[in-house]
């Protein structure tokens, strides 16, 4: 900082442009180092949200077959690229289709899953055999889930 005097006997205070300058580079060097750690959790938080929801909507199908005492199904339905797009529950009882509101997960973002498209859990909650793995995809994040014959859910990381 420079202090130049004035003809009334006070100093002026200020900035120069050379100092400005710095500061802004220091800035701008912060921001260059946190901007891939910021990427990279985004991709994490957006890996968790879909397995999230995935694990919701296995919940609510199990829940719906026990509820209803008939068997209920979770359909998966695949995109072109192989990856899953939306789901649905379907219970037996009344053949009716219970289709999620719009599109599952973001462009850029994959879901895969062990066995055939179709789930079904019985009347007592359980899967018909085998059990199932979930696996989401999101830049170089992924992570995965595994459901037991027994209707439960974990983590397999």
């Amino acid at each position: 900082m420079t202090i130049r005097p004035q003809e009334s006997g006070r100093s002026l205070a200020g900035y120069t442009l050379l100092e400005l300058m710095v500061v802004v580079v220091v800035i701008g060097l912060v921001m260059s180092l946190a901007v891939p750690s910021v990427r990279g959790e985004m991709d994490r938080l957006r890996v968790d949200a879909a397995l999230n929801r995935v694990v919701g909507e296995l919940y609510r199908a199990r829940m719906t077959a026990v509820e209803s005492g008939a068997p209920a199904r979770l359909v998966f339905h695949r995109g072109a690229a192989g990856c899953v797009e939306r789901m649905s529950v379907v219970t037996l009882a009344d053949a009716q289709e219970r289709a999620l509101s719009g599109e599952l997960f973001l462009p850029g973002l994959c879901m895969q899953h062990s066995g055939d498209s179709v789930l079904t859990f019985d009347s007592r909650g359980m899967l018909k055999p085998p059990a199932r793995s979930f696996h989401v995809r999101y830049g170089s994040r992924a992570d995965s889930v595994v459901l037991s014959i027994a209707g439960r859910i974990r983590r397999s990381n």
